[in-house]
């Protein structure tokens, strides 16, 4: 199905072409090219690796790539809108995944180099655009449930220190950043 809000109700869309069903995919929005970007998902018998976008404008998806990073779910997308990059970190697909992707709009490209978060799924993921940085919470490992605090450059990884204070470990959350 897709569905768009308006702010008021609900409307259901009938695109003439629509991904094929899934759960556990990411997406975000691409404000410059006014599109909805998700990335892969599960189908009910395994992981899903194609990349569709959806136009709001016109009301229709597009299947823009069936090749980049390999399939997976419970992974996060964030879109850099300094960069006009969508990154993907991140996920599941029988095992954790720790890498980095990031979209153009038109390919995929993988991040290499430096130190990442340790391979996990369902953590949050969101963008700060004041900062010009991608922030990644928590999550689940290999290792159990996280806590820690990542920021990403577009370049590299950085762990903030640990805050007492904070929120603790968790996961299957939603992370999502508001300038005051």
């Amino acid at each position: 199905d897709t569905w768009r809000w308006d702010g008021i109700s609900w409307s259901q869309l009938s695109p003439g072409v629509t991904p094929p069903a899934r759960s556990r995919p990411a997406m975000t929005y691409d404000r410059v090219r006014r599109r909805v970007v998700m990335f892969g998902g599960f189908s009910g018998t395994g992981a899903l690796g194609d990349t569709w976008e959806f136009d709001r404008v016109s009301g229709t998806w597009a299947l823009v790539s069936a090749f980049g990073p390999p399939a997976r779910w419970g992974h996060e997308l964030a879109y850099d809108e300094n960069r006009g990059r969508v990154v993907m970190f991140g996920g599941f697909d029988g095992g954790f995944l720790g890498d980095t992707w990031e979209w153009d709009g038109t390919s995929w490209t993988p991040v290499t180099g430096g130190t990442a978060p340790s391979a996990r799924a369902d953590f949050g993921m969101t963008f700060a655009q004041e900062s010009g940085l991608t922030m990644l919470y928590g999550g689940s490992s290999a290792a159990g449930t996280e806590s820690d605090l990542w920021l990403y450059d577009g370049t590299y990884w950085f762990e903030m220190p640990a805050d007492p204070d904070g929120p603790g470990a968790r996961s299957g959350h939603a992370l999502m950043y508001g300038a005051e």
